[in-house]
């Protein structure tokens, strides 16, 4: 997938002007990229943080989300919550990053702009999750440190189990890659060999050259099928791959809704109805529209 070797190829020049020689990369490092950035990281009830997000109105992305990124004409900041386990909050302080360095928005919420198509919502946050795993494990620090299967990288702390599998299939399809490559080197050089010998020890024999040439097509052969075993190997590692990124981002059908105790509408999280509600319920469209609820004509949830 062009698109990812792109944004894999962002991510690694952007660790490398940072500075990312060691892994796994930890918080401090985070925090020092973000200040040469002039970026800030901070959780929802850091004392900062909860008087950012109450004076921007950002609360409702506090009950709805892991993190989130908020830019404006002053600053751009990152929001993580608080109880995150440490390697969950390294991911989505990456992803967030990304978001950052991918441009996905100029102002307000990253990937949350109602006004961009979902399709292009979904497209960012994949791109943010790529981002956000080759920043954790780059590919150039996995083979030079000898980082080659998930399981190092889950048993050192890298990354966690799922993320680790992702990032060990992708690495390992650039080695097939380069070794096809090698292989069709070979094939061209054994062709060569073949004829020129075949030309100086047997310019009169036709018989022989008809066995030679016999033998290096069969050679031929079984290369160019070795070099199909392999090219159907990184494709399918890259199906794989890539559709894991997508079933991770995509969002479920039974997305989350906001109804009101006294409201005969369920809302999205964002619909001014509910702005000033005190008291918000949260559930999925299918329980709502099951216990009567009507979707807002205002925000449409879907």
């Amino acid at each position: 997938m062009k698109s990812e070797k792109r944004i894999r190829k962002i991510t690694q020049d952007f660790a490398k002007r940072m500075d990312v020689k060691e892994l796994p990369i930890s918080l401090e490092k985070l925090e020092e990229i973000a200040t040469k950035n002039n970026w800030k990281i901070l959780s929802f009830k850091s004392k900062l943080g909860e008087k950012i997000i109450k004076t921007l109105n950002l609360e409702i992305y506090t009950k709805t989300t892991k993190g989130f990124a908020y830019v404006s004409d002053d600053y751009k900041i990152i929001f993580f919550k608080d109880d995150l386990e440490y390697l969950e909050k390294i991911s989505v302080i990456c992803h967030e990053m990304g978001h950052f360095v991918l441009r996905h928005i100029n102002t307000n919420i990253c990937c949350k702009n109602k006004h961009i198509s979902k399709r292009i919502r979904i497209k960012q946050e994949i791109e943010a999750d790529i981002f956000a795993l080759e920043l954790q494990a780059p590919t150039y620090l996995m083979k030079s440190m000898y980082l080659d299967t998930a399981k190092k990288l889950y048993d050192e702390g890298i990354l966690c189990k799922s993320d680790s599998k992702k990032q060990a299939l992708y690495f390992y399809s650039t080695k097939i890659t380069r070794s096809k490559i090698l292989i069709t080197i070979s094939i061209i050089l054994l062709l060569i060999f073949n004829l020129y010998y075949i030309y100086n020890q047997n310019k009169n024999s036709a018989s022989f050259l008809n066995n030679r040439i016999e033998i290096v097509t069969q050679n031929f052969t079984e290369l160019i099928t070795q070099t199909e075993t392999s090219i159907v190997i990184t494709e399918t590692i890259t199906e794989l791959t890539t559709t894991e990124a997508i079933e991770s981002t995509t969002p479920q059908s039974n997305k989350t809704v906001i109804v009101t105790k006294t409201g005969k509408k369920y809302h999205l999280p964002t619909c001014y109805h509910i702005a000033n509600k005190s008291t918000l319920i949260e559930m999925d469209i299918k329980k709502a529209e099951d216990l009567g609820y009507k979707p807002c004509a205002t925000c449409k949830p879907q």
